[in-house]
Order: C-alpha cells, then sequence, then structure tokens
C-alpha cells in the first residue's frame, strides 16, 4: 500500500538522520 511505503519512507529517512 502507498500508506505504508511513506511510513517506511519516513522511518528510512529518520533512520539516517539518526
Amino acid at each position: 500500500e502507498l500508506k505504508e511505503s511513506k511510513a517506511d519512507l519516513l522511518g528510512r529517512i529518520q533512520g539516517l538522520k539518526k
């Protein structure tokens, strides 16, 4: 689903920023 994709993207960006 697109919603899941967005959540995954956000988590990935946050993980990279962390």
